[in-house]
């Protein structure tokens, strides 16, 4: 964990970013599901079917994304 904030800073401090102003924010914590793909859900409208609904989005063929790869 030390190491990816040491990177994380490193990064800031490159783009010019003062942590001293501008302060980082961490999320919520998001339960990913990998054998179904998706984020665990218990309703259509909780933090987890927010984020599914970002993991697709509708393509034009023949760009679209198959279901499974």
């Amino acid at each position: 964990m030390a190491k990816t904030l040491d990177r994380f800073e490193a990064h800031l401090a490159a783009n010019a970013v003062d942590l001293g102003q501008a302060k980082p924010v961490l999320g919520p914590v998001l339960d990913f599901l990998p054998d179904e793909e998706r984020f665990a859900s218990r309703s259509d409208f909780d933090l987890g079917a927010w984020a599914n609904r970002l993991l697709r989005d509708e393509y034009r063929p023949p760009y679209v994304v198959p279901e499974k790869l």
